[in-house]
């Protein structure tokens, strides 16, 4: 890892720094550099991590690098800060295996790393869609650096989880949280029901709305959505129905009709279908497209099969001879 930076030729990597790429004003990152350049003779670890952050706020993941490797060559020992910053610009950048090999680095050095540092690695993991990466460095890796695990940490996971596709993991992921001791929030449930409406996990989602009424926290029309699909894609349209009965939103009331069209409820489709057009919410797009899907079943629930016909037949012929 370390994106090439820190092999020191002639002019060594405080020469590198700042030049090369696109030309941008003098100023944040750039201007950093140039300050810390100019009082390289008495620079610290103070210094070096104010423009450690100033490249993490402008993504500058190599320059963060090289600033690590300048710092080596001056013998200035960098803190959990200076890291965080480190792993912080890289993460801007989804540079996820440099951004792992920077914690590794500073176990090497022994330097503690805290929980800002796990979260800036866990975002770099989210952003790529490093589903496996993620969960190794949250059930692994933070365990044994003693972080504890927060909300936040769990949210990025599931983030890259989902992203990645990894629907069996993020499901994993989903039990793990709600059998910890982590206190959840709104974000991660939110998410949460997402990745149970895309896999059909209802009772993973009616865990979550437990814990949503017992926290006290509001269902949004998202979560909402989320949990109708869930059911839906879990064949309880029952339970659709009920999650819907409060709600005036059109993307839940089509989550509702496709929960019924899966479970071949027709005539509760209409129904709902036609409460819709008398009382709202009023139909879109979406509603129209379920709308003749149903009607499309409903005219081959009503057309016998080639076998019955041909059984129809039969009966005819044996009954006039």
């Amino acid at each position: 890892g370390g994106g090439g930076g820190g092999q020191g030729g002639a002019g060594g990597g405080e020469q590198r720094l700042g030049g090369g790429g696109e030309q941008q004003p003098a100023g944040g990152w750039q201007l950093a550099i140039a300050m810390l350049r100019e009082a390289e003779d008495v620079a610290n670890v103070h210094c070096f991590s104010v423009a450690m952050r100033a490249c993490e706020r402008a993504g500058r993941w190599q320059e963060a690098y090289e600033l690590l490797d300048w710092m080596g060559r001056l013998g200035v020992s960098p803190n959990a800060h200076t890291y965080a910053a480190a792993v912080g610009a890289h993460a801007a950048s989804a540079r996820w295996r440099e951004a792992l090999s920077l914690l590794e680095r500073m176990g090497t050095e022994g330097v503690r790393a805290d929980g800002h540092v796990a979260t800036a690695a866990l975002v770099a993991c989210g952003r790529a869609g490093e589903c496996q990466a993620a969960l190794d460095l949250l059930t692994r890796r933070m365990p044994q650096m003693g972080i504890a695990v927060s909300a936040f940490h769990l949210h990025a996971v599931l983030r890259a989880c989902a992203g990645a596709g990894e629907w069996r993991d993020a499901l994993r992921l989903l039990r793990h949280a709600i059998n910890s001791e982590v206190s959840l929030d709104s974000t991660f449930i939110e998410l949460g029901l997402d990745v149970c409406a895309r896999a059909g996990a209802w009772k993973l989602a009616l865990r979550l709305l437990r814990l949503l009424t017992s926290a006290g926290m509001p269902l949004n029309e998202r979560m909402r959505c989320s949990a109708i699909a869930a059911m839906g894609r879990g064949g309880e349209w029952q339970l659709a129905l009920r999650l819907l009965s409060s709600s005036r939103d059109v993307a839940c009331h089509n989550a509702a009709l496709s929960a019924l069209r899966r479970a071949g409820q027709l005539d509760a489709a209409e129904a709902l279908l036609r409460r819709m057009h008398e009382s709202g919410p009023a139909p879109d797009t979406v509603t129209g497209r379920i709308a003749q899907q149903l009607r499309a079943t409903a005219r081959r629930h009503r057309q016998p099969s080639s076998s019955s016909g041909e059984a129809v037949d039969c009966a005819r012929r044996g009954s006039s001879g």
